[in-house]
This record gives C-alpha cells, structure tokens and sequence, in this order.
C-alpha cells in the first residue's frame, strides 16, 4: 500500500515534467497579456473555458493548443506569440537560479497625478484602486510546479488618497499616508497539467465581463483565500473559500445602516469568523459556447465548517441558515440572517470570429417559498443580471492595430425595495503593436451608474 501511494505521488507532482517544462508562473489579475488572450479568443472563435482570474500557465496552454495558428491574422499570431512567451518567463536581470530554485525580483513604478476644477464633485470611484509608486514582484520557483509570490509595496492609503482638494497624486510622502496593509500579493501556488492550488492573498476577478462580475468584485486589492481547481480542455472544477472579516464600528457601511450614528450593543459588529464558500463547474460546448454554475455561501460568526469544503454538496440542501443566530435588533426589524446562499450562471457564446456575447444571472439570499421564515418576503429576495458583447475589428487603415468595441449592461435588484443598482458601459480598447518594445494598449470607459457601485459579493 505504501508503495502504491508513493508512485501515486510521484505521478501527481511530476507531471507536468514532461508536458509543461518552464517555471510555474501564474497570470494574476491585471497581467497585461490577459488582454491579448480575450483577443485571440475572439479572433479565433474559441471561448476561454473559464475566465476565473489568477490563471494557471497550462489552463492558457490548453487554450493555445486548441487554436489553429494558420487561420489566424497577422496581429493574431502577434498576440499568439506574445502568450506563449509569457508561458516560459524569462530571468530578469536580478535573478538567482541553482538546478530547481530560482528567485526572480522585478521593479515597477507608477506615477499619477489627478486634477479636477469643481471640488463639489467627488472623486471617482468611490472605492480607488491606488496605483502604487513602487512595486517590487518577487518570485520564487521550486522546480516547474510551484512557486511562491511576494510583492511589496511603497503606495498611499485609500482614504488619504481621496483627501485632496483640486489636485491630487498617489505618494505617500507622509508616514501615515502609508498603506500599511501591504503586501497586497502573497502567496503559495502548485499545479501541473490537470489542476493548481492556491493559498494566500491576490485578487480574484470571475468572469468575463470587461467592468467586473455580479459574483465576486475586481475591485479590492486583495483577497484572503484558498482555492483549488482541476480541468481539462471541456470542463472544469473550482472550489473556492475566502476569509472576510466583518467590521462596521465605523465607514461606509456604518453610516448606511445606522444612519451616521454608533452600532447599537446588541448588534454584531466585529467578528473574524466570516467566510464565503463558493464551487463551480464549467462546461465547453461545440468549441463555442461556455457555460458556468456557481454556488456560494457566506457564513458569519462561525469557524471554518468542513460541511461546506464537500466539493459534491449542494450547499442549499444543508438547510444551513436554520442552524445560525440571526444578527442585529428583531424589535426594529434591522435584523437578518448570518448566512447568505447565493446561486449564479455565466454564458460566453462566440457567435462567430470576432464577435462574442456574454450573460451572467445570480441569486442571492435563495430560499424556497416554504423555507422562508416570512412569508411576507418575496424568494428570492436579491436578483441580478449581466449582458455584454464584444467585437475586435481591424481598422480600414494599414496599420498593425485592433479595435475592441464592448458594451455592457447590468442590474442588481433587491426585492421588495425595487433597484438598487444600475450600470450601462461601454469602452473602446486600443491594441497596437506599433511600438517595437511592447505592444499599446489604451482604454476608454464611459459608464453610468445608479445609484452605487457594485458590493463585493452581491
């Protein structure tokens, strides 16, 4: 038997040896190559299978591998070239390498500078994502199937970001304008030809819309989770567990549901035993189509519940909410459930070459009318829903440039209060390959919300 698990092992880790021969290097979210692949997707008709940020470097080399490079246009097979060489990356100039081990370390900066001329007019968006002035990603790589992520960080906190009068920049030069949250990205991964793990803190972003999800929000600049996946090129399993520690003594929140004033004693205000489970399953049909099925739940006030890491269970049918105190004051009717069932399905369609649609539909707070301690409730009490399309074009002037012209339309309503969330966008993608060193790649965004932006997890 012993014998039996230590081949089993050895077939598991070393795997990708023969298949994947470079370092293990995640695409994390905002790579700009990420770019280049929602291109190749729609130039060559084939969708990506699932578009659930950080992606492991063989779920990008399945999708490759199913392109047929000889129908593809001449910016295609740049931007074909371009994914394929972020799949093996290469030493920068301050490395270390000795037989597995390698340590890689990167400098990046960023320098901005805002101005506005009517100060009455708050900055945008609500919650910034603050660029920071330096950043310095340090990567270690243990053979070809497991590497741990570290970045530090020189950059300004969110809230002395925002306070700034007719100009504004992103350097801390005071100590307490210090994000002292940082680092944002730190992280352990592995993976080889047919799954990846990954434990730690980075971003999330799932799903395919150009201006975030309905399920799980682009917009803070970390998670802490853990996430384990298996696919191959038809389908695929994720399952997915982020700690959210829950703090309304003070902020946004606060002020929203208590009106500005003090969270009344009897109510649940801090805790760090919040966790949201989530798993899900994609499907590819016809080379073409894409489906995805999400379920999550969000438990407060309790431990991790190994109930919910069963990757088989439907988590509805634990009935879980009847097991929970309920937080807040019943006498004022400000009270409500300390877990939250939410239920989503995502579509990706390529029509035809160069032109895609996609649509998300979510649940959340799903019960069924005989569970419902209220009848007076509606079920499902929160609903929303998100459609877009896209459309890469090469412009009528001999130029080695593309157009990608999206729209996006997406609503969240909450019954029985009405809407409470309303968005139309639609933005312009500029990719050039003009310049020799990398390619340009310039955004325009116009978009229109009402009357917020999107929660975290809906």
């Amino acid at each position: 038997m012993k014998r039996f698990l230590s081949a089993l092992l050895i077939m598991f880790f070393s795997a990708p040896l023969g298949i994947f021969a470079s370092l293990y290097d995640m695409i994390l979210v905002g790579d700009p190559v990420l770019e280049d692949i929602r291109f190749l997707s729609l130039e060559a008709g084939r969708p990506i299978l699932s578009f659930t940020l950080p992606l492991s470097p063989h779920e990008v080399k399945t999708f490759l591998d199913s392109i047929d490079e000889s129908l593809l246009s001449a910016p295609a097979l740049e931007a074909f070239s371009r994914v394929d060489k972020r799949l093996s990356p290469q030493a920068p100039r301050l490395s270390f390498s000795s037989d597995d081990f390698s340590v890689f370390v990167g400098i990046n900066s960023t320098v901005e500078a805002r101005a506005r001329t009517n100060q009455s007019i708050s900055w945008y968006p609500r919650y910034p994502r603050v660029p920071p002035v330096f950043s310095f990603p340090t990567r270690f790589f243990i053979g070809n199937f497991l590497q741990l992520y570290l970045e530090p960080v020189w950059q300004m906190s969110p809230i002395y970001y925002q306070r700034v009068g007719s100009f504004g920049h992103n350097a801390p030069f005071q100590w307490t304008q210090y994000d002292h949250l940082m680092p944002f990205r730190a992280f352990l991964t592995a993976g080889g030809r047919l799954w990846n793990f990954q434990i730690g803190r980075d971003r999330l972003s799932w799903g395919t819309g150009h201006m975030g999800s309905l399920s799980i929000s682009d917009n803070p600049d970390f998670y802490d989770f853990a996430r384990f996946s298996f696919f191959t090129r038809f389908f695929k399993y994720s399952s997915l567990v982020v700690q959210m520690p829950l703090d309304i003594r003070y902020g946004l929140l606060c002020d929203d549901l208590f009106h500005g004033s003090s969270v009344p004693a009897n109510h649940l205000y801090r805790t760090t035993n919040r966790y949201f489970y989530l798993h899900r399953l994609d499907f590819m049909l016809f080379n073409s189509l894409t489906i995805g099925i999400s379920e999550g739940i969000l438990a407060g006030n309790a431990p991790l519940e190994l109930r919910f890491l069963n990757p088989m269970m439907v988590f509805h049918q634990l009935i879980p909410w009847v097991e929970y105190d309920r937080w807040g004051d019943r006498d004022t009717g400000k009270d409500g459930h300390m877990l939250g069932p939410f239920f989503s399905v995502e579509v990706n369609w390529n029509i035809m070459n160069s032109l895609s649609v996609y649509g998300q539909f979510v649940l959340t707070q799903f019960e069924l009318p005989d569970e419902l301690d209220d009848a007076s409730y509606p079920s499902p009490n929160g609903l929303g829903h998100l459609l877009g399309m896209t459309n890469w074009m090469m412009p009528r002037i001999h130029l080695p440039t593309v157009w990608a012209i999206c729209s996006e339309y997406s609503t969240a309503i909450h019954l029985p209060t009405g809407v409470q969330y309303f968005s139309l966008n639609l933005s312009i993608h500029l990719l050039s390959s003009i310049c020799t060193q990398a390619p340009l790649r310039v955004s325009f965004i116009c978009a229109y919300f009402f009357p917020a932006t999107r929660s975290t997890v809906l």
